[in-house]
Formats: C-alpha cells, sequence, structure tokens
C-alpha cells in the first residue's frame, strides 16, 4: 500500500506544479528512449541467437510479454515521431526504428501488443490528418498496400502469433489463454461486487481448476489479474471502478482538449499511447501493480495527459528544436473544422 501511495505522489496528477509537471514530462521522455533502446538491443540479441523461449521472446527483458509491452510503446513513438519528422535521413533512421520495434512485438508473440501497437498508430493517424480527410485515407491505403506487399518478408516473425491464434482456434475461443482466469475475476465481482476483494488481493479461497485459474504467490505477494479493467473492478468492486473510468474519461478529455487548442505532436503521441495502452490493457492487470513498469507509465502517462498547454508547447519545442524544425505557432485546430 505505501509502495503504491508514494507511485501515485510521484508520478500521478495528485500532485501539480510547474517544476513537478516539466519533471514527468522529461521522465516520459526519458523511459520511452530507454525502451526504445532495450526494444533495438533485443532485436540484436535476437539476430544473435538469443532470447527464444517456447512462450515468444523475451529478449533482453523478463518475458515477452514485458518485451511485447516495451516494444509497443516503442512502435507508436517512432511512427508518430516519422510523420513529424521532416528530413529524409530523419525519416529514414526513425522509419527503421519503427521497423525493428514491430518486428519486435511480432517476435514476443504478444498478440495484444500487436493489436495495441496497431491501434495507437491509426488513433496518431486520424489526429495528424483530421482535418485533411482525403490524406488520412489516401496514407491508411499506402500503409494497408505496404503492409499486404511486403508480408512474405515479416512473416517469419509472427511465428508465434499465428502459433497461439491456431491454438486458439483449437480450443474454440480467441482468448482461451485468458478465459479462466477472467472466470475468476468475475467470481470474485459476483462475491464481493461493491468495495471488491481488497486492493493487492485475490480471493484464495477460489483454487484453480478446470474452470478458474487464480495464480499468485504467499511468498512474492505477486497476483496476476489477467485484466486491468476486471483487475480494478474486482479488487476495489463497482465503487473503485467508476473511480478509475473517471480518471480515464478526465485524462481522454483533457488530452483531446490539448490536440484541439495546441495540435501539437506531443498531445497525438499521448492519445496515441493511450489507446495503445488502453487495448493493452483488457488482458494485462497493472494498474493496482506498484512494483510493475506497466504501473509506473500508465499512472505517468495519466499525468502528462493532463498537463496545461503551456507545458505541451514547451516540450513540442524541444522535440522540433532536436529534429531541427523551425516551430510553427499557426498549426489548424478542432475548432476550424
Amino acid at each position: 500500500m505505501v509502495q503504491y501511495l508514494l507511485l501515485l505522489l510521484a508520478v500521478s496528477p495528485l500532485m501539480r506544479s510547474y517544476g513537478i509537471d516539466r519533471l514527468r514530462i522529461n521522465l516520459m521522455e526519458t523511459i520511452v528512449i530507454s525502451l526504445g533502446i532495450l526494444s533495438l538491443g533485443s532485436f540484436v540479441f535476437y539476430m544473435a541467437g538469443g532470447g527464444i523461449s517456447t512462450i515468444g521472446y523475451f529478449g533482453l527483458s523478463q518475458h515477452p510479454n514485458f518485451l511485447g509491452f516495451f516494444a509497443m510503446i516503442t512502435t507508436v513513438t517512432t511512427f508518430a515521431l516519422f510523420f513529424r519528422s521532416e528530413r529524409k535521413m530523419q525519416k529514414l533512421v526513425i522509419g527503421g526504428l519503427f521497423v525493428v520495434s514491430l518486428l519486435v512485438v511480432m517476435l514476443s508473440a504478444a498478440r495484444i501488443c500487436l493489436a495495441g501497437s496497431i491501434i495507437g498508430c491509426l488513433v496518431f493517424l486520424y489526429f495528424h490528418y483530421k482535418d485533411r480527410f482525403s490524406r488520412l485515407v489516401l496514407s491508411l491505403v499506402v500503409v494497408g498496400a505496404i503492409a499486404m506487399a511486403l508480408f512474405p518478408l515479416y512473416s517469419p516473425f509472427l511465428k508465434g502469433v499465428l502459433y497461439k491464434q491456431t491454438a486458439a482456434m483449437e480450443e474454440e475461443s480467441a482468448t482461451s489463454s485468458r478465459d479462466a482466469i477472467w472466470a475468476t475475476r468475475l467470481e470474485e465481482i459476483r462475491r464481493y461486487p461493491i468495495f471488491g476483494v481488497g486492493c493487492f488481493a485475490v480471493d484464495t479461497r477460489i483454487e484453480s481448476d478446470d474452470n478458474y485459474y487464480n495464480p499468485y504467490s504467499r511468498t512474492l505477494g505477486t497476483v496476476e489479474l489477467g485484466s486491468t479493467y476486471l483487475g480494478v473492478i474486482s479488487q476495489t468492486g463497482v465503487v473503485g471502478f467508476i473511480g478509475f473510468v473517471m480518471i480515464l474519461l478526465v485524462s481522454f478529455l483533457h488530452c483531446y482538449k490539448l490536440i484541439c487548442a495546441t495540435g501539437t505532436f506531443v498531445a497525438m503521441w499521448l492519445m496515441a499511447l493511450f489507446a495503445a495502452i488502453g487495448v493493452h490493457m483488457v488482458v494485462e492487470g497493472y494498474a493496482t501493480h506498484a512494483g510493475s513498469m506497466q504501473c509506473l507509465f500508465l499512472w505517468l502517462l495519466f499525468s502528462c495527459m493532463m498537463l496545461p498547454a503551456e507545458i505541451i508547447e514547451e516540450e513540442e519545442m524541444r522535440i522540433e528544436e532536436k529534429l531541427g524544425i523551425e516551430y510553427d505557432d499557426d498549426e489548424d485546430d478542432c475548432d476550424n473544422e
């Protein structure tokens, strides 16, 4: 509990000031760069023949699902940077990083991370061309055509994904790997609907069998929720889930207003990450797991999405300066549609 409260005080929107806001957006940038280095290093490690397991490629991380999450963040970020950069050499380098990070997502065999990567990129593309519908349609057609044309080249990296999908089809359920653990969370919700079973806890009286799967470690104090949304309801009940949904809605609405007011790459990038993680949370639970990188990143993202326009515009100028782009105050906003 103390660890979780310290995390919320450090990176959530609970405490606000100009200095803290700047620290958080800088921390976000540092973490994303670190994840990019880890994803690139994992690809090099793969080429050297290391990091392969029976459940997927884990690279330089502890588990394929962790690597998939890290590479998903890198994929969405490099995709956004590709459209923001203007120099040919920059586009070539950033485009290469995007391809590598997407291949790492495929290698991890984390299907939800692949789905989150695609959704995140599509959301960024939508906001980037929001006032230019013809360019949006053209970009989607071009991206789709390139994906289909290059399928023979990247299909070997999808072996793990295709294996999992085939196994799921044999079980007659696309979510066969999560069905039992979701049933466990639903049973907890049925037993404790209002206030939940307790934060950071599971009902240990529900034993794993043919219908339920309830993994937890008494020694390490770890639990596996199988879904952030179901996990929040089962642990904190309807009361806690309403609060969590309100945080999601406020983050989304504030970031959308930032996009409308500033038209900045940074605001669109944060919204794209929000979409990718929103998809990812369907099958991975970490909103209350204070010791995990995913939990840190989630609450830091909420905080950055609620930053004032001043901070977002300053960050935009910093990024444009690094990319060698002159700052443009004449960006279109949502009010000019």
